[in-house]
């Protein structure tokens, strides 16, 4: 009872919060409501051979889930500074599996800031608590985690051609796993890099990344180091079209004595195909953190979209995603490694009619094949939005 009264006390106060901020609206503090109905036919991501595993198990899968939201954000000049603020909160409720309604928040702030035409940075940190996807999970149970990232940047011409950039990442992201509660996954990242940046046709640099890191709550947690260098270069084609790419290696290793060793990198084109639509495509190689395994996952894939701004009011975007994740190493319970191809689809139609009010509709597809069949899964999803900025 005491927490079903909270969360209708969060409910009331991020409403409230909204609402009557209004009379404080303006072009720097900007409060926003608004309310959002999805249908989703796979709400636990699980394969139909899964779902009928457990006998005790609801078969259905699908779900109509409203989502209610209310923010601010603060956007204030401070002489060649701007401070940036945002608050949000949302209530999630479920039509059919009630025992997911919860609520979240999304809280953070940071410092774009100037010290001299040659002397530039950013500071920021922002903190959210969410329910963790079911994407990876075999529980169907409600799990909130949270995570917390904060990163500053440094930028300095260091000639008027070349410029030198530094960054500080911190990332901290306490997910708890239905056998280990406390599990959590802790990343710091030291990144430099080194270009030209002239506004030349052809501009090119070199890159370098240091990442330690460390999963916890787990009997088998291990710490890890990665390191990336590789070098980059930016292309302009002409006045509507322009390339952006990055090659190196990554290496991984870990206490376990697991080792990552690859060939990663990102390649980027942009077009502006008329004065409304532009199109953009990516091909990229990376590798990341697979937190429900405690290991790490190479991923591979390309990438493709587009937007049309039909009018000022009126603005239609669709993309598309395929990736393959090679997993550097498999659940206990698997005998072979796991590899999965992932495909995510998307598209989003937003009408502004007034422009503090604005409507968005949506849909998409996500499918995955895997090697491993029960981690397989296909799931459609469609929903709108209203939502009113004062």
């Amino acid at each position: 009872m005491r927490i079903e009264r909270a969360a209708h006390i969060r409910r009331g106060a991020w409403l409230a919060l909204a609402f009557t901020g209004a009379a404080f609206a303006g072009d720097r503090f900007t409060p926003y409501g608004g309310a959002e109905a999805e249908y989703n036919s796979n709400i636990y991501y699980l394969d139909e051979g899964e779902s009928a595993l457990d006998p005790n198990a609801d078969s259905r899968l699908d779900d109509t889930v409203r989502r209610y939201f209310a923010g601010l954000e603060l956007n204030l000049p401070l002489g060649a500074q701007t401070l940036r603020a945002a608050l949000e909160g949302d209530r999630f409720e479920y039509g059919h599996f009630t025992e997911l309604d919860h609520d979240e928040y999304h809280v953070g702030a940071g410092l774009d800031w100037r010290a001299s035409k040659s002397v530039d940075g950013v500071v920021d940190y922002h903190q959210e608590e969410r329910m963790a996807s079911f994407l990876d999970r075999d529980s169907r149970e409600l799990t909130l985690e949270t995570e917390s990232i904060g990163f500053a940047t440094l930028n300095v011409f260091v000639t008027p051609v070349w410029r030198v950039s530094a960054g500080l990442h911190s990332r901290e992201l306490d997910s708890p796993l239905p056998d280990a509660p406390d599990f959590a996954l802790f990343e710091d990242k030291f990144d430099v890099a080194v270009e030209r940046a002239d506004g030349r046709r052809v501009n090119v640099g070199a890159y370098a990344e240091y990442l330690d890191g460390r999963y916890e709550g787990i009997i088998d947690a291990n710490k890890f180091r990665e390191r990336t260098a590789g070098l980059s270069a930016g292309y302009l084609i002409d006045a509507f079209s322009r390339l952006k790419a990055q090659i190196g290696s990554t290496r991984r290793d870990d206490d376990a004595g697991g080792t990552v060793d690859v060939i990663t990198g990102k390649f980027e084109y942009h077009r502006e195909l008329s004065g409304k639509t532009s199109m953009d495509a990516k091909v990229f190689r990376r590798v990341d953190s697979y937190v429900s395994g405690a290991s790490a996952v190479v991923n591979s894939g390309v990438g493709a979209g587009i937007m049309w701004q039909a009018t000022q009011k009126i603005a239609l975007n669709a993309a598309y995603e395929w990736s393959s994740g090679q997993f550097s190493q498999s659940a206990p319970s698997d005998n072979v490694d796991r590899k999965d191809d992932d495909q995510l689809a998307s598209v989003n139609l937003i009408y502004r009619m007034r422009p503090w009010f604005s409507l968005r509709a949506y849909g998409g597809f996500e499918a995955r094949n895997s090697n491993i069949a029960l981690e397989s899964f296909n799931a459609t999803t469609a929903g709108f939005t209203i939502e009113a900025r004062f």
